[in-house]
């Protein structure tokens, strides 16, 4: 087949045939695959150009062995599109023998890109002739403006590629404790469980530029949801051991959001505690689980640690020693309680929304204590919990109970909920000294009202119809119910 330049604007075009054109264009969120035995050429100035914008970012993925099937006799470009509140950001090229100047051809005087030097746990700049390099990753700082898009322009990556460099150090030597920061080497995402590794930690860290927090994942669960890693990121992995392996090959690319990389069902006994605030975009998660291998200890192969965010974002981990954001502990039955650390990054609301609770047997109960209010919540029926938190740190302000710790107070207990049309109705049949917030399933706040007598009290909800959860907090209580508003 024989065309001139294609723009591929398709979710998913797989190539059986020989195609021949003067240039591709792989546009935003587009994915192509070369199938095996397939073959592609351009015979124009264009070649090939993989875009990424706001809307997302293409994705070439070439089945053949050794790439001997698939050429272009233009220039061959892969974009990445840098966005997010935050100003620091971690990219890795996508091809071989491009040169910072060229990735960043606009907005220099804005940018500064910098490369981590594990043996003396330091940052150097790099200046724009210097070479970047495949399998590496770098930080870039963007200074005044909010976005831009860095253009990789090279021979696109495939086959095997190392990491970049030697790996060096070990978590228990400093000075770097044996973190290296590595990258994506090419135009399509890479899965974390398919790379040829050893010697090294088995949960990767990526930032995440939108909310402001570190995503890590154990090859399980994680916010980096199932381990995917984009086109052109750069990633944290931490060194365990004597001569460490990291190697990139064919067979760990994916298109990113192929579906057969997300869980049909959730796994048994595992729970995600999300936090987010009205306040500001940011948000984090805190993953605890269970497996019989795993010991009271840090285990490599299990936990990963919390790595600290944006100053104004919120986090959320469990607050052993280190604290981690992923925490695997050996069996439920044998777990009464784990404590939360939280990191309140401004004055401001915030809500915890569960999900997994589910997962646990009808015998095991999951719930939340906050032990600055006394309000003890039952995960399984009410996943959100809001509260007020001035900046600062708690680690001990929350914990998750996996064991019965006793009944709410009878004069909360017995307050009856119903509702008629678009209100709320509540019947306190003594008095209390209390608020009643009205929550939409999103945590966002939509009414609170004081307690001011016993009896009826009525909220008029002008929200759209869908479920709300309506929580009753007291001195020593709260009480939660999830009630459905026409």
């Amino acid at each position: 087949m024989k065309t001139n330049f294609i723009p591929f604007m398709l979710i998913l075009f797989s190539v059986p045939i020989p195609f021949h054109g003067q240039g591709i264009g792989i546009q935003q969120g587009a994915r192509v695959t070369v199938q095996s035995g397939a073959k592609i050429a351009t015979t124009g100035y264009f070649g090939i150009t993989i875009e990424s914008g706001e809307t997302g970012t293409g994705s070439f993925l070439d089945q053949n062995s050794s790439g001997s099937n698939v050429h272009f006799s233009g220039s061959q470009r892969v974009q990445r599109y840098i966005t997010g509140d935050t100003r620091y950001h971690f990219f890795s090229p996508a091809v071989s023998g491009v040169t910072f100047g060229t990735i960043f051809p606009s907005d220099q005087d804005h940018i500064w890109v910098r490369e981590f030097i594990e043996e003396n746990n330091s940052w150097i700049n790099r200046i724009h002739n210097e070479t970047a390099i495949q399998g590496k990753g770098y930080s870039v700082y963007l200074n005044d403006i909010s976005s831009t898009t860095a253009q990789f322009t090279g021979l696109l990556g495939t086959g095997d590629i190392p990491c970049g460099g030697s790996l060096t150090g070990n978590m228990a030597t400093g000075p770097g404790n044996g973190w290296n920061l590595t990258g994506n080497p090419y135009p399509s995402a890479i899965s974390w469980n398919l790379l040829t590794r050893s010697g090294i930690l088995g949960s990767v860290y990526a930032w995440n530029a939108i909310n402001g927090n570190w995503d890590s994942f154990n090859g399980t669960v994680g916010a980096l949801t199932d381990g995917i890693i984009p086109s052109g990121q750069g990633f944290f992995i931490q060194v365990t051991g004597e001569n460490p392996v990291l190697t990139y090959s064919n067979s760990c690319r994916v298109h990113g959001n192929s579906t057969i990389y997300y869980k049909s069902s959730p796994l048994p006994n595992w729970l995600t505690i999300g936090v987010t605030t009205s306040a500001n975009p940011y948000s984090d998660k805190v993953f605890i689980g269970f497996d019989p291998d795993a010991t009271p200890g840090f285990d490599p192969d299990h936990d990963a640690y919390k790595l600290r965010g944006e100053e104004v974002a919120p986090e959320i981990f469990t607050s052993g020693d280190p604290i981690l954001s992923i925490d695997v502990l050996h069996s439920v039955d044998e777990t009464s309680s784990v404590s939360l650390g939280f990191k309140a990054g401004i004055d401001a609301d915030y809500t915890f929304i569960a999900s997994g609770t589910e997962s646990f047997a009808l015998g095991n109960p999951v719930l939340l204590e906050d032990r600055l209010t006394g309000a003890l919540i039952n995960l399984k029926e009410y996943p959100v919990y809001t509260f007020h938190a001035a900046k600062g740190e708690w680690r001990n302000r929350f914990s998750v109970k996996f064991s019965s710790v006793g009944e709410m107070e009878d004069k909360v207990t017995s307050i009856s909920f119903y509702t008629i049309r678009k209100t709320i109705c509540l019947n306190f049949p003594e008095a209390l000294d209390g608020t009643v917030t009205v929550y939409s399933m999103i945590g966002q706040c939509i009414s609170s009202l004081p307690i001011t007598s016993p009896g009826e009290m009525k909220i008029n909800v002008a929200g759209a119809s869908g479920n709300y959860i309506v929580s009753v907090v007291t001195n020593h209580s709260v009480l939660c119910r999830k009630l459905f508003i026409q």
